[in-house]
């Protein structure tokens, strides 16, 4: 499995930030991350860097996709590394890249 592009995480995301409670440190999102796109452990190798602290690459991406989140109004930024679900995140809801697009236009528009 390669890694996947930064605007196929954001339901990922979504689903992690659900399942650790609403709000979660980058770390604690990227493990649960690992844990949703690599469900066994054979293909969590694919996206672990042995030997490294971090998981640099798939953070990176994370944090992309948390930023878009946050301009779709999803989430809100708690800090530098942390993000927790709004009020207007729904259980379940899936948002695309397109989605945060025409989002983005509506309000440039308005």
């Amino acid at each position: 499995m390669q890694v996947p592009k930064f605007y196929d995480l954001m339901t990922p995301v979504l689903r992690a930030m659900d399942r650790l409670g609403g709000y979660a440190h980058i770390d604690q999102l990227t493990a649960e991350l690992v844990k949703i796109l690599c469900p066994t452990d054979t293909t969590r190798s694919c996206l672990l860097q042995p030997g490294k602290r971090r998981n640099t690459r798939l953070e990176c991406l994370t944090r992309y996709a948390c930023k878009y989140l946050c301009c779709y109004g999803v989430l809100k930024p708690h800090s530098a590394d942390a993000w927790g679900i709004t009020d207007r995140y729904e259980e379940g809801m899936d948002i695309t890249h397109d989605d945060i697009i025409s989002e983005a236009l509506n309000r440039f528009e308005s």
